[in-house]
C-alpha cells in the first residue's frame, strides 16, 4: 500500500506526556505510518513508542469504564432520591 492508506492520524483529548523546551506536550495528534510502524506526535514531532501508546490508551479506556461506573450509581441515587420525593409531595398533596 502507498500513499495516504499508510497513515493514520490519532485526536484525543489532552493528558501531558512529555515536555518539549518549557512547552508540555499532550500529543493529542498522532501520526501512524504503517509503512514504517511508527508513530510521531504531530503538535511536537516526537516518535512515540507504539506500545506505550497503546498503554497509555488503554489505561485511559479502564478509567473511563471506571467512571462509568461511578456515574451510573450516581444516576441510580438521584432516581432514588427524586422517587422519594415524589412520594412524599405526593403524601403532602393528599393532606
Amino acid at each position: 500500500m502507498k500513499g495516504k492508506h499508510n497513515i493514520l492520524l490519532f485526536n484525543r483529548k489532552s493528558v501531558p506526556t512529555c515536555k518539549q523546551g518549557e512547552v508540555v506536550c499532550d500529543h493529542t495528534r498522532i501520526k501512524l505510518n504503517r509503512a514504517t510502524r511508527t508513530l510521531q506526535c504531530l503538535n511536537c514531532g516526537k516518535k512515540i513508542d507504539p506500545f506505550d501508546h497503546c498503554w497509555r490508551l488503554a489505561e485511559k479506556g479502564e478509567q473511563i469504564m471506571v467512571d462509568i461506573r461511578h456515574l451510573k450509581a450516581e444516576r441510580d441515587k438521584v432516581k432514588r432520591e427524586l422517587a422519594e420525593l415524589r412520594v412524599k409531595k405526593s403524601e403532602i398533596d393528599k393532606s
